[in-house]
């Protein structure tokens, strides 16, 4: 309102506007809080101030309360099981029904055996099988005997088949490549037995087993022969000629199996060189 006023009757102040708290309130059939359990909201508005502001949630609930949920529980009727296993004469059928009248799964009931003869049970292999493993080399997997009833007694037999697979024995490979001195060879084998290609092992090279009898030596009076090893040369070298001297070392008599000629012992038979110098055949005595 007006608080003072001037000469012309205008205002010319203004009354201080009274305090004013905020009081919020739901329409009539709401409430400020959410339903209670078992009720549903229906609808929703805002809380409202007699000032015309709006805060919050009014909740409107239904009437009745709502269906509690339900969990389904499935039965058989009676006389009636979950399974059909040893039902040997067939079975009826009927459905699994919960209390609430809903139905899922299946019930069975086995049918009443027929009056009919004695049956002698005739056990037979399946096609592809036999009474025996006999010959089965590489292992075998096994069925049921089975009758026409469908009763099962027995052992049938099928021998497995074999794929040849071929390697070659510790310390041998497919290929001599590489093999300086040489190789041994030996069979692929596959674990039936069959044999198919062949495996190289290379050869080891030993100077010291390689030639016998020869050295690596230089030799001072000749070669008197070779032999070679291990990718090199051992050798024999002649001995040592001895010069026919009237104190030398034959001049006296000769071991047993060697003739006295000219100052040199020789093996008999052994030619006479000229100038009685008959070194080749001569005994080396010293080296």
């Amino acid at each position: 309102g007006c608080a003072s006023y001037n000469s012309c009757g205008k205002c010319t102040s203004c009354e201080s506007a009274p305090a004013h708290t905020h009081s919020y309130s739901c329409p009539s059939g709401y409430r400020s809080s959410s339903c209670p359990s078992g009720y549903t909201v229906v609808g929703t508005t805002s809380k409202t101030c007699s000032c015309g502001a709006r805060s919050g949630t009014c909740y409107k609930c239904n009437a009745a309360p709502s269906t509690p949920s339900h969990s389904h529980s499935y039965s058989c009727p009676s006389g009636y099981s979950t399974s059909s296993s040893g039902c040997s004469n067939g079975y009826t059928t009927t459905s699994k029904t919960c209390s609430c009248g809903a139905k899922s799964g299946t019930c069975y009931k086995c049918n009443s055996a027929p009056s009919t003869p004695s049956h002698s049970h005739s056990y037979s292999c399946p096609s592809g099988y036999s009474t025996s493993s006999s010959g089965c080399s590489y292992g075998y997997i096994t069925a049921d005997k089975t009758c026409e009833c469908g009763a099962k007694s027995g052992t049938c037999y099928k021998c497995k088949t074999h794929t040849h697979s071929y390697s070659c024995p510790s310390g041998y490979s497919t290929s001599s490549s590489g093999c300086s001195y040489g190789y041994t060879t030996a069979d692929k084998t596959c674990e039936c037995g069959a044999k198919s290609g062949t495996c190289y092992k290379c050869k080891s090279c030993s100077y010291t087993s390689e030639c016998p009898g020869y050295n690596f030596v230089s030799c001072s009076y000749g070669i008197a022969d070779s032999c070679s090893a291990c990718g090199t040369t051992k050798y024999k070298c002649k001995s040592r000629p001895l010069n026919p001297t009237p104190s030398g070392p034959c001049s006296g008599s000769c071991p047993l199996g060697m003739r006295y000629t000219n100052r040199c012992c020789c093996p008999s038979g052994e030619p006479i060189k000229g100038n009685y110098l008959n070194c080749d055949c001569c005994i080396n005595t010293a080296k």
